[in-house]
């Protein structure tokens, strides 16, 4: 099974654990699930769409980010591009060597 196909039946199945739980708390809004952590709910499917997190991490999310969308190649861990509005807050290091990122707050 793929990486993706994998991360895909995790983030699944962390949905069907919470699912009432979630209907109950959050009614009428999307929930967005990266990993097995709740990146956010959110009122339309547009803003949970554009939502960006770093789950696992201290990072801050961003929530309804201007999105122009292109074709990406797929790849295990690569879920999408960011841009410099985004890494402007943030410190990036990339270990050219290693191929090791690391972002920091």
């Amino acid at each position: 099974m793929a990486a993706d196909s994998m991360a895909l039946e995790m983030e699944f199945r962390v949905f069907e654990q919470h699912k009432k739980e979630w209907l109950q708390a959050h009614p009428g809004e999307f929930v967005v699930v990266a990993a097995t952590s709740v990146a956010g709910f959110y009122p339309d499917y547009e803003s949970a769409l554009t939502a960006i997190s770093f789950p696992g991490t201290d990072l801050l999310s961003f929530d309804a980010i201007r999105v122009v969308a292109c074709p990406i190649i797929r790849r295990p861990f690569f879920s999408c591009l960011i841009g410099r509005d985004i890494l402007q807050k943030f410190r990036l290091t990339y270990d050219g060597r290693t191929g090791e990122v690391e972002i920091r707050a």
